[in-house]
């Protein structure tokens, strides 16, 4: 019987434990002896879902949320829908949490997601972060807002506040979501309570974002510096390289860019056949010998 493949009829199991057995008889009419084999039917080793239950910022605490119906038996909250009650909420970002209970009486992970009940509004998100002092750092933002408008991204102080607010860059746009190009000031503090948000032509004050950090980094004084294409383009942006070894270059330098490289051996702009070093129109670019001081 080796190698010899057959099926169960499952229908037949029971939900505990069955035992299956095998025997075969010969062309002289003999029977072999049985051979037999124990089948435990364990259950679903994920636990089914009794419970789940939301609610908006301040946990009421476990089984006093927001009821979410589902199904009997699921084991996941994947694919399950339920109306959100936001008629109370205020204008401004909330947070949305979910849990579950299984059937062993055990609570889930809480999940939680930002929404949004402002209308309209601007929600931005800066990366990287944290970010060097002096460094490249993207603005997207997400909006509402119908129309072709200007939209400036801002960097708070080291506080948080933007009573003394800096600007980072800006871009016409009339996409529900878009992405502003700027550099981190150089001389601001190093701090990890800087914050960022975007502000619309047409008055409206977007929502700040999580805390950035700002920190200081190596610079490039002694170090060659090579700027490639695509991950070195700048757009919109105002950028100085500098450095006491050679520069580089084959990015691109677009939009409204005032980019500045300054050398103290040589700076190569290489083309390659086009494919290079490119300013395109509006953009402004400086070459300089001369190093860090």
């Amino acid at each position: 019987m080796i190698n010899v493949s057959f099926s169960i009829p499952t229908g037949i199991l029971t939900s505990g434990t069955d035992y299956l057995y095998v025997r075969t008889k010969d062309e002289l009419g003999k029977w072999s002896e049985v051979l037999m084999k124990q089948l435990d039917n364990l259950p679903n080793l994920t636990p089914s879902i009794v419970k789940a239950e939301y609610f908006l910022d301040t946990d009421p605490g476990f089984g006093n949320g927001i009821n979410i119906p589902i199904t009997a038996g699921q084991t996941t909250l994947s694919g399950v829908n339920f109306n959100l009650n936001y008629g109370s909420l205020s204008n401004g970002l909330h947070s949305l949490w979910v849990r579950s209970k299984d059937e062993k009486g055990k609570w889930s992970i809480v999940a939680n997601q930002k929404i949004m009940k402002v209308t309209p509004h601007i929600l931005a998100n800066a990366t990287p972060n944290p970010v060097c002092a002096g460094s490249a750092i993207s603005v997207s933002f997400n909006t509402n807002i119908v129309g072709t408008f200007t939209y400036e991204a801002f960097i708070s102080n080291s506080a948080g506040s933007f009573t003394n607010k800096i600007s980072l860059g800006n871009i016409s746009s009339s996409a529900s979501s878009s992405t502003i190009f700027g550099t981190i000031p150089d001389f601001i503090a190093k701090s990890d309570t800087y914050k960022i948000r975007v502000e619309s032509s047409n008055g409206i004050t977007g929502i700040e974002s999580d805390y950035i950090i700002v920190k200081e980094c190596i610079n490039d004084c002694n170090q060659v510096i090579t700027l490639v294409s695509p991950n070195d383009n700048y757009l919109n942006q105002t950028i100085t390289k500098t450095s006491n070894e050679s520069i580089t270059a084959t990015n691109i330098v677009a939009g409204t860019s005032k980019v500045t490289y300054k050398s103290n051996k040589f700076i190569l702009l290489d083309a390659q056949n086009g494919a290079g070093f490119t300013v395109e129109n509006g953009a402004v670019f400086k070459a300089e010998i001369g190093g860090c001081q």
